[in-house]
């Protein structure tokens, strides 16, 4: 999380491309990513749109046990 905030909005894009989701999420995703770069710095959706793709880039895509 420090590091993002560190990098800035761009490092959503690289999270969403790491991660494993599913092609569908991974458009959503982008757009949010696109939106919140477009966003000014005291948008009040800024960290709704922050939470929601941690959540997105968090989840354990792909690894199911």
């Amino acid at each position: 999380m420090i590091l993002k905030v560190l990098v800035g909005k761009k490092i959503y894009r690289e999270l969403i491309e790491e991660a494993e989701m599913p092609d569908e999420v991974k458009e959503v995703a982008t757009g949010r990513s696109s939106k919140l770069e477009r966003q000014g710095p005291h948008s009040s959706e800024e960290n709704v749109i922050r939470n929601y793709l941690d959540l997105l880039t968090t989840l354990p895509w792909g690894k199911a046990k």
